[in-house]
């Protein structure tokens, strides 16, 4: 891939929809075997789709895009070294459901992004292979969240259970099991 951008005209607050369609670009890209994703067009003048992560009123004021947010809490939790790695699921998983993990290279702690382009809220159950800590920190973008850091969760029996709301990324960060 060489370069993306949302172009559909997009109403939604903050431009949502955009942050959802550059979601599924990100996931489909690494699920890909891509290893770098550069953002294009980063500033724009205002306008009705969701080119532009920022919207700058030139001498005025500037707006953080909700793709700006999405792509900002994609990008801050990846170090370099880190590897895409497989997310596999079993059960019935929606089509607009997209996880995207990646493991540092030490092994000492992986990303989970899971992204929900659905308009209803979708439960998750995620299970990693290996000793990792029962606590996951997380983080989610969504149409009244960006960038929010929410109580961390704790995996019951192995596995962590959450609720993605709709039309979300929700990143998961777990450490390696004695760090």
């Amino acid at each position: 891939m060489t370069e993306w951008c949302a172009r559909k005209k997009d109403a939604t607050p903050g431009m949502t929809d955009s942050a959802v369609e550059y979601g599924l670009a990100l996931s489909d890209a690494f699920a890909g075997g891509v290893n770098v994703f550069m953002a294009y067009d980063w500033v724009y003048p205002p306008r009705d789709s969701g080119e532009g992560l920022i919207h700058v009123n030139w001498g005025n004021d500037y707006v953080l895009t909700k793709p700006y947010h999405l792509f900002r809490q994609w990008s801050e939790p990846l170090v370099p070294g880190m590897k895409a790695a497989t997310a596999g699921w079993t059960g019935r998983l929606s089509a607009g459901v997209r996880a995207t993990a990646f493991v540092a290279a030490d092994g000492g702690s992986v990303v989970v992004h899971v992204l929900n382009a659905h308009d209803k809220d979708a439960p998750v159950s995620l299970q990693l292979t290996g000793r990792w800590s029962p606590t996951a920190a997380r983080t989610r973008t969504s149409v009244r969240e960006d960038v929010a850091a929410l109580p961390p969760l704790t995996a019951t029996a192995g596995r962590f259970t959450d609720v993605l709301p709709a039309k979300s990324l929700t990143t998961y960060r777990v450490e390696a099991a004695g760090k």
